[in-house]
């Protein structure tokens, strides 16, 4: 087994995984080959995908169960033979019933910075923002201790797109377990090279007809739990203008 490589995980749902891997070292073909089973299940692993990968964009394996871990490994090829499979990794779908937010959306981008804004949980004393562009391998924090419902990132490459996705993570009177968000479509978060700084451009809200009872699942989540709980994190006000991270 090879330990240089690592499958990452970059969406989870209740039912579906979605993956891709590092560069596979000595590999001089783009030609890979995925395996899963479910983790501790002492099964055979079974291939994703009949043929094989000639790229590494995310593969979703999905019509998994809900709550329950999942191993993957992969290896690539050279001139002449399948290289070594990498060591297994874990990666785990979101239980049956999870506290959820919609995807965050944009509220404007420039040719350096993109500025996302999310739906306000009652109660929430933080969040927690990720980021990555479309291209990488792995998510990015940008802060956990946001307590607006906006955030700014600077300082991103102009031609490239980016995903962000978002979580509350403290609460004023209870402990909930949120996941993240799904991460809002590429398309809508790219800092284009064209674009004159300060032109905004404005998404519409992503999932806006069922947000109001994704929050309402969130709100009763908080209300069934005791009370003994997380410190609210982080300075500055809720709402108005934007937090800016580096």
């Amino acid at each position: 087994e090879c330990d240089t490589m690592v499958v990452h995980c970059l969406e989870s749902t209740e039912d579906s995984l979605t993956i891709t891997w590092d560069p596979v070292e000595g590999a001089t073909q783009e030609k890979y080959e995925v395996q899963w089973r479910v983790e501790g299940s002492g099964e055979d692993f079974a291939p994703l995908g009949s043929k094989g990968f000639t790229n590494r964009d995310p593969k979703r394996k999905g019509k998994l169960a809900s709550g329950t871990a999942y191993e993957f490994r992969v290896r690539g090829r050279d001139n002449v033979d399948w290289l070594a499979w990498s060591s297994p990794t874990s990666h785990t779908t979101l239980p049956e019933v999870s506290c959820r937010l919609p995807a965050p959306t944009m509220q404007s981008s420039d040719a350096g910075a993109i500025t996302v804004q999310w739906t306000e949980v009652p109660g929430a004393t933080a969040y927690e923002l990720q980021f990555r562009g479309v291209d990488d391998c792995s998510w990015r924090t940008l802060s956990n201790k946001l307590t607006g419902t906006v955030a700014k990132k600077k300082n991103l490459d102009a031609n490239k797109k980016y995903l962000f996705r978002i979580r509350p993570c403290a609460f004023a009177e209870a402990e909930v377990e949120a996941e993240l968000s799904p991460n809002a479509a590429a398309a809508d978060l790219t800092g284009t090279g064209t674009a004159t700084t300060g032109t905004t451009r404005t998404a519409p809200p992503t999932g806006a007809s069922d947000t109001a009872g994704k929050v309402e699942v969130l709100a009763a989540a908080m209300a069934r739990l005791p009370s003994p709980s997380a410190a609210p994190a982080g300075g500055g006000e809720r709402g108005g203008a934007a937090a800016e991270e580096p």
